[in-house]
């Protein structure tokens, strides 16, 4: 074919049918790559989700942490970023007890499990783990008897939710007995008393305060179990009842502190 046949050849509706067939086939090229974009972007879109999804849901752990022994604690670790409900777990084997089953337990105690294997040997050389039974008791009326008293969870007991109020018992008692002339019965007995009058209204509000939460987070009826965490997540009640609660009886302990200092210091000063 010459030049003027090829020439001749593109009329005008060639060329247009050419144009349009040129156009039609980048609109679909283009209508291709534009649903190969939505399809990619809805599935990282479902992978955020799955992400998302998966770093807000708990993460239950649970694990033996030996103690001094004869202790065993079973350890459950929530490390997930959302509170974690109605966790239950089973002990394949269960635990079987290590004593005759004739004998009864301590009150208060349960029988001591057998260590589970992978527990550090040194923790198994004669002893045996026991799990405690957490009791709720009543506040004392009298901590003290005669020149003898109790301190600790002997007596205030209290669950996990409080903690160090035996090392509180102990400053107080050795500051109110400084200077205390111990053969002098009547003075042993006014340090005593003066030791546990301010102390049984702090540790009884500690007590309650563990025992109601306690309650709260563990033996909520199931019907309500739902109520409990949306109130707990969504309003401030339990900010109103440890957040701010706590920080009050923390400055009345500094308080009471810097007063027994003040005491201390008057006993040790020699011009009185």
């Amino acid at each position: 074919m010459d030049v003027a046949s090829w020439l001749a050849w593109w009329t005008a509706e060639r060329v247009v049918a050419l144009a349009t067939a040129g156009q039609l086939a980048v609109l679909l090229i283009a209508a291709w790559y534009a649903r190969r974009q939505v399809a990619e972007a809805r599935e990282l879109r479902k992978a955020e989700a799955r992400r998302r999804e998966t770093e807000a849901r708990p993460y239950v752990v649970v694990d033996f942490e030996p103690e001094v022994p004869p202790l065993l604690y079973l350890v459950v670790t929530n490390l997930g970023r959302t509170m974690a409900s109605n966790v239950r777990f089973e002990v394949d084997p269960p635990f079987r007890s290590t004593q005759d089953e004739h004998t009864p337990p301590p009150n208060g105690w349960a029988r001591s499990p057998r260590p589970p294997a992978g527990i550090d040997q040194r923790h198994r050389r004669g002893q045996r783990p026991a799990l405690g039974v957490l009791r709720d008791r009543k506040a004392l009326k009298q901590w003290s008897k005669g020149r003898a008293t109790i301190v600790g969870d002997a007596a205030h007991p209290t669950s996990p939710y409080a903690a160090y109020m035996a090392t509180e018992d102990g400053y107080y008692l050795g500051r109110r007995l400084a200077g205390v002339d111990l053969s002098d019965y009547a003075a042993v007995r006014h340090a005593l008393d003066a030791f546990e009058a301010p102390r049984k209204p702090h540790t009884a509000r500690q007590v309650q305060q563990a025992y109601v939460l306690g309650e709260l987070f563990h033996h909520a009826p199931r019907p309500l179990q739902a109520v409990r965490d949306v109130v707990l997540d969504r309003t401030p009640l339990l900010q109103k009842m440890v957040g701010e609660s706590q920080p009050r009886e923390i400055i009345n302990q500094i308080a009471e502190i810097d007063e027994t200092e003040k005491r201390f210091a008057t006993l040790r000063s020699p011009n009185v």
